[in-house]
């Protein structure tokens, strides 16, 4: 073959012409040989088939007829396909071009070509050029040493940069863009998800879609967004709503697909120049700092407002806390000291009750002195009122004879006692009305402090007051007095009466048994109706009145018979029996209990009445001052205050009914007596714990420790366990209730089954058996427990503005970082501007052109730089530069290779 000739096309003639290769043409002299080499890789003859030159062992194969293949190199190889044409310059079609230059260079695609050594282009219309490049996919393109494109229509440039995927690009060294229609750009960045950028690297976008930007950037889920060196991201969590302070709260923007992140674990990355974000309840803009600031401004003050608030709440707390509770939820029962109070507490200035039919107040120890004096002074005999407020005997000289009791005095009176027995009734019955709508008030019914009302102020349900210490009675006393006070007084009335009377269980006096004329009379008008001439001693007024009143026939007080009823004034007019007198009042004895009901019309006499005021005055005495707990731990009442050394005593105590209730000296005694009765006897307990004493028997081993209960133990120094199976093995701890275990110092377990395994702690549960404490007082010092309305009040003073003022700033800050990626994609939207803008210009003469272009996109700018080679008339050669200006400046470059077919 003549190989110093090849065949050129003439475009006079418009013809392939054979050309000496030393011959020159229009270009200059530099580049003959370019062209001349050029045009020998493309020349074509018509009716050729196959050509092959320089090398050894280069082949050029053709098998179907008009082909052209052309193989250059040793063992180049451009293999026959069919069906693929080549546009020339007057438009025709070369079928089967193939092109394959360099060593061991293939191009076995249809319409492939194959440039560098070991190069391998068996995709259609494949392309590769630099050493050991291989284009397998069809329209694949690789331009760099070793690089592969395996995808259809992929695109691999640099060293060792695979394009795996269809319609992928990879661009950079050691790349991989094996997913779908992927870019991988930088070094070792891998797109394996479908759609998805890689660029940087190291950086990795696995999801479908997903963007990873930075070195060692990854973006794992589909469209997710990893921004800046060793980003990471992960599932994107939604976040519906949240519930704050008790209020439950809706979020817009809850159905997130993917994320965006610009850092990763210990790697964090702040978003700035960020602009504010809207802040509506639909809006899903990112707030800026200035937004969280302004909300923090809020909070800050917030908290000082707490805080101010707080203090107020303590020092009102501070007065409160400690103030006696009912004894459950009822509001029926107030026990002073605590539901399981035993020992009796004094109630101190206690304002006089009013005392009517309707009243419940409390009243005091002066009512109670004035009560008492009264019926003294209406006992006469020189009776008076003792220091512990019983009425010492009178001493009566009736008919010569002495009498030390009513009793025995009204032996010598008659039926006059039953004059004030309507108007008695009638106080008896308000009374009555006064206890019957003492509620339940503990606190004072106003700021005033001049009233208490139990139960509330307008509670109508009556409440017993338990573990009342005796009040001092005197003429001058504003103390309450209980039940062992009104006891002395109805026993010390009784003892006057005389007669066998006696004080009965309610309080009230058993009428008497008199023996008069061979008669017995149980009421003292009875037994004054046979009374004779003895009254005479009295005043002369007295004489006749019993003279009248014997023979029954005469006088406003009269009775037919002495069995029969004693009338007053029944056949005259008038609402008021006076008893007044030409010495001034009269003193009414002898009057015997009267029924006490909602219909009674019956008098009562002193010791109802005192027992009423008793009862009035305890309960006045614990609303002036409540008992107030030693600390805000409420495990300790200290009565006269906390750190008081002088005893207080309670008296009155009426018998405890449920087990949590305080018993008295009587019920202790009858106790002790039933304890001793076991010890002696040992049968018929009072009390009793079931087990078997010598398997079961409940252990003490600590120093001075206390355990009851079957299998209880109390191993620890002062500790206490009680309970079936109760333990306390720590210094200083208690547990209470079956099964309850403390095993930590100074711990406390309340209840079946709880644990206090931490030291200073109190537990009412354990894991998985947990319990509510209700009736929390509100607390007043930093370490008080607060109530869940403290708790309320605080969460929904500060949540408010504080979470609007954190979405503010955390949405002001997205929004920065958010302006910040979105100018570095602008940035880079101009680069690409610019960059498509260096076009070659095509008419322009000689080898070599430079390209300059500016690009603007998204209010960025960029310049760009190129330079184009053209190496023969169908391979041209660039690389370009282009750079960004602005705060999203970035620097980019691109390489590549245009192939004439």
């Amino acid at each position: 073959m003549n190989k110093t000739h090849r065949s050129i096309w003439n475009e006079a003639t418009g013809t392939w012409v054979a050309a000496s290769e030393l011959a020159k043409g229009k270009k200059k002299a530099s580049a003959a040989k370019a062209i001349v080499i050029a045009a020998a890789a493309l020349s074509v003859v018509s009716q050729a088939h196959a050509y092959s030159a320089g090398g050894t062992g280069s082949t050029a194969s053709n098998d179907s007829g008009i082909d052209s293949n052309i193989a250059i190199g040793s063992n180049a190889y451009a293999a026959d396909t069919s069906l693929n044409y080549l546009l020339v310059n007057d438009g025709r079609y070369l079928q089967q071009f193939n092109l394959a230059i360099g060593a061991s260079a293939s191009a076995t695609g249809i319409g492939s070509m194959a440039i560098g050594q070991y190069t391998l282009a068996s995709g259609q219309n494949a392309g590769v050029v630099g050493f050991g490049a291989t284009a397998t996919g069809a329209f694949g393109t690789v331009v760099g040493s070793l690089g592969t494109a395996a995808g259809a229509a992929s695109s691999a440039l640099g060293y060792r940069s695979a394009a795996s995927g269809d319609f992928a690009t990879s661009m950079g060294s050691y790349n991989n863009a094996s997913g779908y229609a992927s870019v991988a750009m930088g070094m070792y960045a891998n797109s394996t998800g479908d759609s998805s950028v890689a660029i940087g690297g190291y950086s990795k976008s696995v999801g479908g879609g997903s963007v990873a930007i930075g070195t060692s950037a990854v973006a794992t889920n589909a469209n997710d967004v990893a921004l800046g060196t060793d980003t990471t991201t992960a599932v994107a969590v939604n976040t519906p709503g949240a519930t704050i302070g008790g209020n439950s709260y809706t979020f817009a923007g809850t159905n997130a697909k993917s994320t965006v992140s610009v850092g990763s674990a210990r790697n964090e990355r702040t978003i700035t120049n960020v602009a504010a974000g809207q802040l509506t309840a639909s809006s899903t803009d990112a707030v800026n700092g200035s937004e969280l600031f302004a909300t923090n401004q809020q909070v800050t003050q917030n908290a000082t407002d707490i805080s101010n608030l707080q203090g107020n709440v303590t020092t009102i707390n501070g007065q409160l806390a400690d103030a006696v509770m009912y004894d459950s939820s009822a509001h029926d029962s107030v026990t002073l000291g605590g539901v399981d109070a035993t020992t009796p507490v004094a109630l101190h200035n206690v304002a006089a009750g009013e005392v009517s039919a309707t009243s419940f107040d409390a009243v005091n120890g002066s009512q109670l002195y004035n009560l008492a004096s009264s019926t003294a002074n209406s006992f006469g005999g020189g009776s008076t009122v003792n220091s512990d407020g019983s009425i010492s005997n009178p001493t009566y000289i009736v008919g010569g004879d002495t009498y030390n009791n009513v009793g025995g005095a009204i032996t010598n009176l008659d039926g006059r006692v039953t004059q004030n027995t309507t108007d008695i009734t009638n106080l008896q019955g308000d009374i009555t009305n006064i206890n019957g709508k003492l509620a339940d008030a503990v606190l004072y019914d106003s700021s005033a402090h001049d009233s208490v009302t139990l139960g509330g102020v307008d509670a109508t349900t009556p409440v017993a007051l338990h573990n009342v210490a005796a009040g001092e009675v005197s003429a001058t006393s504003f103390d309450a007095v209980n039940g062992s006070q009104l006891y002395n007084l109805a026993s010390s009335t009784a003892d006057s009466f005389g007669g066998g009377s006696t004080v009965n269980s309610d309080g009230s006096i058993s009428a008497p048994t008199y023996l008069i004329g061979g008669d017995t009379f149980n009421n003292v008008g009875g037994a004054l109706t046979n009374l004779d001439g003895r009254v005479t001693q009295n005043t002369t007024d007295i004489t006749n009145l019993t003279n009248n009143i014997n023979n029954g026939t005469i006088g406003l007080v009269r009775q037919a018979t002495p069995t029969s009823t004693v009338t007053v004034a029944k056949d005259t007019g008038g609402t008021t029996v006076d008893f007044t007198g030409t010495a001034g009042t009269r003193v009414l004895t002898g009057v015997s209990n009267g029924a006490v009901n909602e219909s009674s019309v019956d008098a009562v006499n002193g010791s109802q009445l005192y027992a009423v005021s008793q009862s009035i005055t305890n309960i006045s005495s614990q609303l002036a001052d409540a008992v107030m707990y030693d600390s805000s731990a409420h495990d300790a009442i200290t009565l006269g205050g906390s750190g008081s050394t002088t005893p207080v005593s309670i008296h009155n105590l009426a018998d405890g009914v449920a087990d949590s209730d305080a018993v008295n000296v009587g019920q202790m005694n009858a106790a002790l007596a039933s304890v001793t009765n076991i010890a002696e006897n040992s049968t018929d307990p009072m009390f009793s714990a079931q087990g078997d004493r010598n398997s079961e028997a409940a252990t003490a081993s600590g120093t001075h420790a206390t355990a009851g209960g079957a299998n209880s133990v109390a191993s620890g120094a002062t500790s206490s366990a009680y309970g079936a199976g109760s333990q306390a093995t720590a210094k200083n701890s208690t547990a209470l209730g079956a099964g309850a275990t403390a095993t930590a110092e100074n711990s406390v377990a309340l209840g079946a089954g709880s644990v206090a395994d931490r030291a200073n702690t109190v537990s009412v549960g354990s894991a998985g058996s947990e319990r509510q404490i209700t009736n929390v007082a509100a607390g007043t010092a930093g370490t008080d427990a607060v109530n869940v309305d403290q708790l309320n009040d605080a969460v929904s003073n500060a949540t408010g503005s504080a979470v609007q003022q954190a979405t503010q700033q955390s949405n002001a800050y997205t929004n920065q970082q958010i302006g910040i990626v979105r100018k570095q994609m602008n940035a880079l939207g101009a680069t690409a501007m610019a960059a498509s803008s260096l076009i070659p210009n095509a008419r322009a003469e000689g080898n070599f052109q430079v390209a300059v272009a500016a690009g603007t996109y998204g209010g960025e700018s960029a310049l760009a730089l190129g330079a184009n080679w053209y190496v023969g008339d169908r391979l041209l050669l660039n690389a370009h530069v282009a750079r960004s200006t602005g705060s999203g400046g970035s620097t980019g470059a691109s390489v590549g290779a245009t192939f004439g077919f």
